[in-house]
């Protein structure tokens, strides 16, 4: 007598019922793994951006970099400092699968970027000598912000959002001053994009680019006012007349952010 070599229906049922098991458990390891690759690539970026900030600052008299120029065409940093990345990819937090590259038809504008320079607390206003910012005289270069990983445009429609504009620059104030509870509120995004862009796409961490060169992904939690929100936040830990003690939370702020259109502290 032959006896029949085939798998009966039950054996079948547990090596798929096994399969999807073993799927369940290593599908989000990789997918973690995935994101934790794109992490280290936007970290990658950020270093190249920041050691392109300290070329410009070479041939500039030790300024850093202007966040843009107002004159026809307008161009933001990342156009400004190609000569020195030669490479517009850089320029944009790997964790998105599109990133958000503007053509002005009008030509008045080339493109924005999904990584911000820090324009009151480090960057220069413009290539006037009143408005540039020497970041080697800042209190502590090596705790304040030069460039971030953000969040998402509200509208991200070329065709019709005016927040594309405004993607190569942050206010570090305002970025410091979120509100955690309703973060993706339309009409609050200049204070909320910096902690959006942590939550939903760097598991709560912000990479970071410092003044002094260095890079790294910090906790964003610890960055932020959190008990106030948008102008009251400001107000406590920002205005150029608060005068913050070290040690406390308002010095912690002030040093990574700076003051409100003050960039001296």
């Amino acid at each position: 007598m032959k006896r029949n070599q085939a798998f009966t229906l039950i054996e079948l049922l547990v090596v798929i019922a096994i399969i999807a098991i073993l799927a369940a458990i290593l599908f989000p390891v990789f997918a973690a793994a995935r994101a934790k690759a794109r992490d280290i690539t936007t970290i990658s970026n950020l270093r190249q951006v920041s050691i392109g900030a300290l070329q410009y600052q070479q041939d500039n008299d030790g300024y850093s970099m202007v966040y843009q120029l107002y004159d026809y065409p307008w161009s933001g940093w990342g156009v400004l400092m190609q000569p020195y990345l030669k490479s517009t990819s850089v320029c944009f937090d790997a964790q998105r699968s599109v990133p958000y590259v503007q053509i002005d038809p009008a030509g008045q504008w080339g493109w924005s970027t999904t990584i911000a320079i820090n324009r009151f607390g480090y960057a220069s206003a413009s290539r006037s000598a009143a408005d540039q910012v020497n970041p080697d005289q800042l209190q502590s270069p090596s705790t304040r912000a030069a460039f971030v990983a953000q969040g998402d445009a509200v509208d991200k429609n070329p065709a019709t959002s005016s927040d594309l504009y405004s993607m190569h620059w942050i206010d570090g104030q305002r970025s410091a001053c979120p509100n955690t509870a309703n973060y993706k509120d339309p009409n609050q995004w200049q204070y909320n994009r910096v902690y959006q862009g942590a939550k939903d796409y760097h598991r709560g961490t912000l990479p970071v680019a410092f003044a002094d060169g260095h890079v790294k992904a910090i906790n964003m939690s610890q960055y932020i006012g959190g008990d106030k929100t948008y102008g009251d936040c400001e107000a406590k830990y920002f205005d150029s007349n608060v005068s913050a003690a070290p040690g406390t939370k308002e010095y912690k702020l002030q040093e990574m952010w700076g003051r409100w259109w003050d960039s001296s502290f």
